[in-house]
């Protein structure tokens, strides 16, 4: 947030409560600071940059089989894995706390 606020490109904003807030554009990732840029409200990468998945359809087969892991999940015993990566692309982290 530091390096965001001392070398990104700084632009006012408004948050959805109607409060003033910065934004601040820094190496593909946005940071949304309060008026007096000393917290962080929230940060977001930008669309296209980095990480992004493409979107597969939902199948029966592919809802039944996370179904199936949603189960077994529940059971340790039946776990092999000492590392499990959440990857979120839902997107909802990409919305920004404050208009553009």
């Amino acid at each position: 947030l530091n390096a965001a606020i001392k070398y990104g490109i700084r632009t006012e904003g408004e948050s959805r409560r109607g409060k003033k807030c910065w934004k601040f554009n820094y190496r593909g990732i946005t940071y949304v600071t309060n008026y007096d840029m000393d917290h962080g409200l929230t940060a977001y990468p930008d669309l296209c940059f980095g990480f992004d998945l493409e979107k597969v359809a939902i199948t029966k087969e592919l809802k039944d089989a996370h179904d199936e892991a949603a189960r077994r999940s529940h059971d340790h015993h039946s776990w092999n894995s000492h590392v499990v990566v959440v990857v979120d692309q839902s997107g909802s982290m990409r919305n920004t706390d404050a208009t553009k």
